[in-house]
């Protein structure tokens, strides 16, 4: 093409390029250097603090002791919270940027009570630990803007949490979340109701964000995955200016924020990915028109190229580790490592122990089970709570169409049980319950059969799955399923969707370890070349039942596949295990090596660090 200028475009986009380096420098030299006279406003804080005591001498009032005193330090509070986290006497919990107005607060910095009490101990410090490389303690930043959901993604997170307050001390933990109107305390004991976890509030902060709507699916009625990315950059520069970590790490799925990370803050980068944002199976399976597919093959290249900042990836999955490993095998393939939910199968394994004879023999078994299926899963549509019933259905009135059951010649005796045990997050999945059951009703099946258990509280949930002969899962792709594994160990025989986490890591083999099943509903039914392998539902259904009526022999093969599930389950899903694989593969790349790299880096291009 003749007529332009290809050296003038050249040279104006390695300026840019030099530019946005550049100004990103200035930025890490901004995020992490100290401003000029905070000492001096700390010192003003503490004379305030003299005041009231002294006031509280002469009058005998106390309630000024207790009061907030604090300093607006502006964009620089991040830099000042970081300092007086990485030295106080008392519990890092207490330099949490929680305000009930967090709009207008988030920028105030003030000191706790025992730090004004010991403030001339902690001022020394401050001075003398204010360089990067002088203070021994180290903060990890880990964004997940959901935190308190109370979901699988959020055990991960605490089990993460848990496991580096008690092995690492000398790691200060900071978690980025959205949930303003939730505050520290009531998240830590939520931890503990829901998932057992003691979290310590010495070394644990959160560090609340203000602009999390944005990144919700439901904020962008167009253009979602592309309007979720653009607003998951504005999120993480907020979390990196009320806070720069020494190490980042994101547990929720934000890839795109691992760029900004890199740039402007220059720390080392871990991700648990659950699922790919965008896989090879959704480009494949979108046939809504060529401009979509243009847009989600733009958004494919750009999830490509942020791998290129990831330095431990993991992921939760074989599913989810080979779509990563197509997806980043140019930049970190060798990096990405699986490392499996912590599911507490220890636990589980220990309160069936207590409940009951273990393990159970068969007449025990017989006894202690109802024939009857739990399914435990949020009440969602793609959870395919519709397909269970519709083909519940269809085996059960093939069931009861002749006195004498077809498939085993003798006399039909009670159908299987199905209990719904999901949880109901607004009026909407309220509303979808309600659906779900007019279409039961629809269907002509007895309403006895099926039965809606909602918001189960955690040990009741147990008793439901510890009482089951079996656990039914019918999700399409369900990228692991903490679910199942809890179905294996409270003794349930697995009946699942044979895709992804259920049938490349949990159930595996057919028949041996649990029962699997597809349906032509399925988005990959037509290509999928072991369609002959797997029954439908309906036909699942029909053979536990032709076992479980037939004669002792069969049932048994039940009953073995019950009893042999636990260990299975124990050693590879436990938390134990995923403490040693979380110590592998992150914890002691990070400390021996990673974390110190990227800091004399820092120190290397800003020397003034050192000192500030």
């Amino acid at each position: 093409m003749t007529g332009v200028p290809w050296k003038t475009i050249v040279t104006i986009f390695f300026i840019i390029v030099f530019l946005t380096r550049e100004s990103a420098k200035i930025f890490r030299f901004g995020l992490y250097s100290l401003p000029k006279g905070y000492i001096t406003k700390l010192d003003r804080i503490h004379q305030k603090y003299v005041e009231f005591q002294k006031k509280k001498d002469c009058d005998g009032d106390e309630s000024l002791l207790g009061k907030s005193l604090a300093i607006n330090f502006g964009w620089k509070a991040g830099i000042i919270r970081r300092l007086l986290l990485l030295n106080t006497f008392t519990d890092c919990l207490a330099y949490s940027n929680y305000y009930p107005d967090a709009k207008t607060k988030n920028c105030l910095i003030g000191l706790n009570l025992i730090d004004r009490e010991k403030y001339s101990k902690l001022r020394t410090n401050l001075l003398t630990n204010a360089g990067l490389h002088e203070s021994q303690k180290r903060i990890i930043g880990i964004f997940h803007p959901y935190c308190n959901a109370g979901g699988g993604g959020e055990k991960v997170l605490w089990k993460i949490i848990e496991h580096i307050q008690t092995k690492y001390p000398q790691y200060i933990i900071a978690v980025y979340t959205g949930d303003l109107d939730v505050k520290p305390t009531e998240i830590i004991e939520k931890v503990y109701v829901k998932f057992g976890y003691k979290l310590n509030p010495k070394t644990l902060t959160f560090i609340y964000l203000t602009s999390r709507k944005y990144v919700d699916g439901s904020y962008w009625k167009h253009f979602t995955l592309l309007g979720q990315a653009l607003s998951s950059l504005y999120l993480c520069i907020e979390s990196l200016y009320k806070l720069p970590p020494d190490i980042f790490i994101d547990t929720m799925g934000y890839p795109f924020t691992y760029y900004i990370v890199r740039l402007f803050a220059n720390v080392p980068v871990v991700s648990y990915t659950h699922y790919p944002i965008i896989s090879d199976d959704m480009l494949e399976a979108n046939t809504t028109g060529l401009i979509k597919k243009f847009y989600w093959k733009i958004l494919m290249g750009l999830y490509k190229n942020v791998g290129n900042y990831v330095d431990i990836s993991i992921t939760n999955s074989s599913w989810t580790n080979n779509h990563m490993n197509k997806i980043w095998c140019s930049t970190n393939s060798e990096k990405n490592h699986i490392i499996y939910p912590p599911c507490s199968t220890e636990l589980l394994v220990e309160n069936l122990q207590k409940k009951m004879k273990f393990p159970p023999d068969l007449k025990s078994w017989k006894k202690q089970r109802k024939f009857q299926a739990v399914v435990v899963a949020q009440f969602r549509p793609e959870k395919r709570h519709e397909l269970i019933i519709e083909q519940y259905a269809e085996y059960y009135h093939d069931l009861m169409d002749t006195k004498t059951n077809t498939l085993t010649g003798i006399k039909t005796s009670e159908p299987l049980r199905l209990l719904f045990a999901g949880s109901t997050r607004d009026k909407r999945d309220e509303a979808y319950v309600k659906y779900l059951r007019d279409k039961i009703n629809n269907l002509r099946i007895p309403s006895n059969l099926i039965e809606f258990k909602c918001n189960l509280s955690y040990p009741l949930l147990q008793k439901e799955l510890q009482e089951s002969m079996f656990g039914l899962n019918a999700m399409w792709n369900e990228h692991f399923g903490i679910a199942i594994v809890e179905y294996v160990a409270n003794g349930c025989i697995p009946i699942v969707h044979a895709s992804a986490g259920p049938l490349l890591d949990i159930v595996i083999d057919n028949y041996k370890n649990g029962i699997f099943f597809i349906d032509p509903s399925d988005p990959d039914y037509n290509l999928r070349k072991d369609v002959q392998n797997y029954k439908k539902l309906a036909e699942a259904f029909q053979y536990i039942q032709e076992k479980f009526n037939t004669n002792s022999a069969t049932i048994e093969e039940l009953w073995t596949i019950s009893n042999k599930g636990y260990e299975r389950v124990l050693k590879k899903f436990g938390d134990e295990k995923f403490d040693s694989d979380w110590d592998k593969n992150v914890m002691e790349p990070l400390v021996t090596e990673l974390e110190n790299k990227y800091r004399m880096n820092k120190l290397k291009e800003n020397p003034e660090l050192k000192t500030i």
